[in-house]
């Protein structure tokens, strides 16, 4: 079931990008997802345990075409991700 005020943020901003154009045109220039759900899945588990460990990660997925189509997306490829643990008690961060 959606929460309601998920709805209610999704429509607000459903009706803005109807009544002001500009607003409209900035949407579009927000790029589609290429690689699809589950490799962003499978990298928010790895940012969220980086984060646990207070590591760095580099992990590499790679999609054939059977496992691209057994989890329902049309295409297949590789991408290698680098995830980065930054201490907030860093303080050349705080200063960001």
């Amino acid at each position: 079931m959606i929460n309601r005020v998920v709805l209610g943020m999704a429509a607000g901003i459903l009706l803005i990008a109807g009544l002001v154009p500009k607003f409209s045109a900035l949407l579009t220039t927000i790029p589609q997802c290429v690689l699809g759900g589950g490799v962003e899945y499978r990298a928010v588990q790895i940012a969220l345990e980086a984060m646990k460990e207070r590591t760095s990660y580099i992990e590499g997925f790679t999609l054939t075409g059977d496992q691209a189509s057994d989890i329902g997306m049309v295409c297949g490829g590789d991408v290698t991700v680098y995830f980065q643990y930054i201490s907030p008690e860093d303080s050349a961060v705080r200063c960001v």
